[in-house]
């Protein structure tokens, strides 16, 4: 298999993304892992379904395969994606109070694709990015701004050249999950959306509504999420902005003796299901 390099994330992703708080503080916290994890290998395989029987079939080619390497303090100090002919790499540093020192992305090759160097304030909050091209050169600039609790409440892009390219507001309730993200900007054409944000008494996403603000902040689509005991995700629903369910999804676990769930079954009511499959190493 021919590897190339995958693109590294880009703003748009923060759309889709369930980190809805500021109170993470490690990256074994936002991925709900238990214990002291050293490494998680993901893999999604495409089942077989026999006799009302689901057993696992050949890996999904379409769906990535993730490793990832945690320190002792719980932040990734490494993580490769393959997806199909992509590959990418990404090498994290920190300094003693855990502040991240740099993001370093490689190609397949070993060689350099580009760096990201963040600064921080007094407080800790990070309050600039930059990013830098594999000659040195200046790529994109983020600027963040908080509030008095330390939730970052705007976060604004700039391309190479000074220009302003995204800008991104969050708000908050008490207890620090966010409510509402505002993004505009360019993701392949202009961008301009409104996301809120629900959660139940144990602050799990429940709801998520995304409106259109370039058409009169109309509804886009509003999705509705359930969790098990271990609070993890076994039910997610999407309507679109008639209230028709446009997708349904269903999930169910196995867990280890850590309580992380090390097997995932993936019930899409329009195809066929899926399973993925973790494995971790402990400390």
């Amino acid at each position: 298999m021919k590897l190339k390099i995958l693109s590294p994330p880009l703003l748009f992703l923060l759309i889709i993304s369930c980190n809805t708080t500021e109170k993470i503080k490690n990256d074994l916290e936002f991925y709900k892992l238990e214990g002291n994890v050293k490494s998680l290998k993901e893999f999604t395989f495409n089942t077989i379904e026999k006799n009302g029987e689901i057993t696992k079939g050949d890996l999904d080619e379409t769906r990535d395969i993730s490793h990832m390497k945690f320190d002792r303090n719980g932040n990734i100090i490494e993580k490769i994606t393959y997806h199909r002919d992509f590959y990418f790499k990404k090498i994290l540093t920190y300094d003693e109070n855990g502040n991240e020192l740099e993001q370093i992305y490689y190609k397949s090759d070993g060689i350099l694709d580009s760096k990201e160097i963040p600064k921080y304030d007094e407080k800790g909050n990070k309050i600039e990015s930059n990013r830098y091209k594999s000659d040195g050169s200046l790529d994109s600039k983020s600027i963040m701004k908080y509030d008095e609790k330390g939730n970052k409440i705007e976060s604004n892009r700039y391309k190479s050249d000074g220009s302003l390219d995204s800008e991104v507001t969050f708000q908050y309730d008490e207890k620090g999950n966010m409510i509402e993200y505002r993004f505009k900007g360019i993701v392949g054409y202009f961008t301009f959306l409104k996301i809120i944000y629900k959660y139940d008494k144990n602050d799990n996403l429940i709801e998520k509504t995304s409106y259109d603000l370039d058409r009169g902040d109309s509804l886009n689509y509003r999705t509705t999420y359930r969790y098990n005991e271990n609070d993890n995700k076994i039910e997610e629903y999407e309507y679109d902005k008639e209230g028709r369910l446009k997708h349904r999804l269903n999930y169910e676990y196995e867990y280890d003796q850590k309580g992380n769930w090390i097997k995932k079954i993936k019930f899409d009511h329009k195809f066929r299901p899926t399973i993925t499959e973790r494995d971790i190493e402990y400390y």
